[in-house]
């Protein structure tokens, strides 16, 4: 790889099998599934860029991965088999809201796979349907750290936060969490418990799959 190819981490985004046009279902050439709309860098083991490959090997042919990199190490886990990656996958977080309970948090630029705040939907989870409603209230949000007289504070800022609410239970999400990773210890040593997760649009935005991300949660796992 070239000097100015290599300040590329190696991703999806770069790959010479794709290039982003602002598509709502923009597709791998090469393999021909939906491209995720997540918040990790996505690769699989044939990525290149003008022709040059990196030798991930290591990577399961005719899967798509995702990876963090930190701490001069790369943590990476499955997405999904190819031929999974049919419909839309996007990244959310569940977190904990003073008025409806946990949630399910949709950023921005994801709000365009779900119907109007007020709407009623169906979150499959843990292989239950449960009913969930649409939200878009005004949220203090922590927009960004800043250094000041030495000591690092978070920026408030007010804004709306598109959100899904169960309409069943507040603790219906932390349930589900509890599920799979030991809550009570994530929480002690989170700043805010703000859990990563994937939710599929399996059609008509009116029904969805709940997936758990853990990628970054391996000491909080129940083994």
């Amino acid at each position: 790889m070239t000097e100015s190819q290599s300040k590329f981490f190696p991703q999806c985004e770069n790959c010479d099998f794709f290039n982003a046009r602002g598509a709502l279902h923009e597709r791998c050439r090469r393999h021909q599934f939906v491209m995720p709309d997540v918040n990790w860098q996505i690769i699989c083991r044939d990525w290149a860029i003008e022709g040059e490959t990196v030798d991930f090997s290591a990577l399961q042919p005719d899967t798509l991965y995702y990876y963090a990199a930190g701490s001069d190490a790369v943590k990476h886990a499955p997405l999904r088999p190819f031929a999974d990656l049919k419909r839309m996958l996007i990244s959310v977080r569940v977190r904990q809201d003073e008025q409806y309970g946990w949630v399910i948090y949709v950023g921005d630029r994801s709000s365009h796979h779900f119907p109007s705040p007020g709407a009623d939907v169906n979150v499959r989870i843990s292989r239950r349907n449960c009913k969930f409603r649409i939200a878009n209230p005004s949220r203090d949000l922590a927009a960004e750290m800043i250094l000041q007289q030495g000591e690092w504070r978070a920026m408030i800022h007010q804004k709306p936060a598109f959100m899904l609410y169960s309409c069943e239970h507040r603790e219906l999400l932390y349930s589900w969490l509890c599920s799979f990773m030991d809550m009570e210890a994530y929480s002690k040593n989170s700043f805010v418990p703000n859990i990563f997760a994937f939710l599929e649009v399996v059609g008509n935005n009116t029904d969805y799959l709940l997936y758990a991300d853990a990628l970054i949660y391996q000491q909080y796992l129940l083994r």
